[in-house]
């Protein structure tokens, strides 16, 4: 079922940028899936893709020292996605696509990538099927999750005993393209699955609900969940858009000002700072300092015409690794980008109204310590239509309130937008008739 989905008006941070891209290696693959190790961040897996036309075979590399050298675990292989157990690292997924000369499926090692076995019985692969992606359940050993694609669809699968077999949920269940699944960082047992739909289980996948349909306009879904706050999601479409969730997917709006192209490869949150996000697309990569309201290019140091492929961040956020057509670059997240403080929060405060929810109005207070400016308090639907003007005239410093009253209107949620100069607040309210 399609969702609603509302516009913002945005703003522009402040960034400071003092350091460059800077490649590790592999500048000869085309890198297109990285892993760090979320215990031990000196160790990085890379995977690159092989090209029948131009002749290039694929690799698995390992890094031991952040990328300063490289060993190569598998040759011949075309590699879509690196997942690594949470918890017991040394276990290790791979999924892998089907070229005219690679095999699809999927590889497993127990021992940190010194041997690897298939482990994909179950799961129907042929020339045209590849396995996108591949994700372990957090908290077993035993349970994993796979995606696979293919010219006329692929399925989802899932494996109870450490992928010595799968199980494949029928297309009545979920249908066609799985390119990604993420489980609820919070709560394990909810998990969503992203192709042109976007499904969402919470009894660990016995059974699913399809959230939105964005099959019209995007061939997949990257989605990143917030791990402080799990009603809070980004989803970038592939092609489309980049959209934004504060109610675990019912509802979304857009969340992409700044971005001059729309390819989503990856969307990641900053696990210290979950106001910083990143994205790679077709242009390369962003960032933003401010819960997606203004995204900001960080590519200094890439090459001319670099395709960029994936993105990871280290679990400790210190560093950032792209992988692109060029091979494997590093960013320091330390003393990349500094945030010039605007002291605009200090300034204004908008406080939640009360009642919510609320019939037929509520009151909304606010306070202002700063010179006179003009304050805009509006109020939207989730279509975007401004549906209320209720403040906007210049205010000197002061607590004020006002009254929305919404007989007038339908029974659902509003956004309350406040606007003072260039920070923009928003709140969120039901109205129950």
């Amino acid at each position: 079922m399609k969702r609603k989905i509302l516009l913002f008006v945005l703003m522009t941070p402040i960034i400071i940028l003092s350091q460059q891209w800077k490649l590790i290696g592999l500048e000869k693959e085309r890198v297109n899936a990285i892993a760090v190790d979320p215990i031990n961040n000196s160790i990085i897996y890379a995977g690159s893709m092989s090209s029948f036309s131009d002749g290039i075979y694929g690799k698995l590399f390992k890094s031991t020292d952040a990328g300063v050298t490289w060993d190569t675990l598998l040759y011949n292989v075309s590699v879509e996605k690196i997942s690594i157990h949470p918890k017991k690292t040394n276990f290790i997924y791979v999924a892998l696509a089907s070229t005219n000369f690679t095999r699809s499926g999927i590889l497993k090692s127990t021992n940190s990538g010194e041997s690897w076995n298939w482990a994909d019985s179950g799961i129907t692969l042929n020339y045209e099927v590849s396995v996108a992606t591949v994700v372990p359940h957090p908290d077993s050993i035993d349970v994993a999750y796979a995606g696979t694609v293919g010219v006329f669809g692929g399925y989802v699968y899932k494996t109870v005993d450490g992928g010595k077999y799968w199980k494949k949920y029928p297309a009545k269940v979920m249908c066609c393209q799985f390119e990604d699944i993420f489980f609820d960082p919070i709560d394990h047992s909810t998990i969503y699955i992203g192709s042109g739909k976007l499904y969402r289980s919470t009894d660990n996948g016995i059974s699913w609900h399809v959230l939105n349909d964005w099959t019209p306009v995007s061939g997949g879904v990257k989605l990143a969940i917030d791990n402080k706050n799990n009603n809070i999601l980004y989803a970038g479409l592939p092609g489309y858009r980049l959209l934004k969730s504060i109610d675990r997917g019912e509802n979304w709006f857009f969340a992409d000002s700044g971005i001059v192209r729309n390819n989503y490869w990856d969307v990641l949150i900053d696990p210290i700072n979950n106001k910083h996000i990143f994205t790679v697309t077709s242009g390369g990569v962003f960032q933003t300092i401010n819960n997606a309201v203004f995204w900001k290019s960080l590519n200094s140091g890439f090459p001319d015409d670099t395709y960029f492929r994936t993105l990871v961040i280290t679990p400790t956020a210190s560093h950032l690794y792209c992988g692109t057509d060029k091979g494997i670059y590093k960013l320091d997240l330390l003393t990349s980008v500094e945030e010039k403080e605007d002291n605009h929060t200090e300034r204004i405060k908008l406080f939640h109204n009360y009642p919510n929810p609320f019939n037929p109005s509520t009151k909304i207070t606010y306070s202002v310590n700063g010179r006179k400016q003009n304050m805009k308090l509006s109020v939207y639907n989730l279509l975007g239509h401004e549906v209320a003007v209720l403040v906007n005239e210049e205010q000197r410093a002061g607590n004020y309130e006002v009254i929305f009253d919404g007989s007038n209107l339908p029974s659902g949620v509003y956004l309350i937008k406040m606007q003072y100069r260039n920070y923009i607040k928003t709140i969120k309210s039901v109205l129950i008739k």
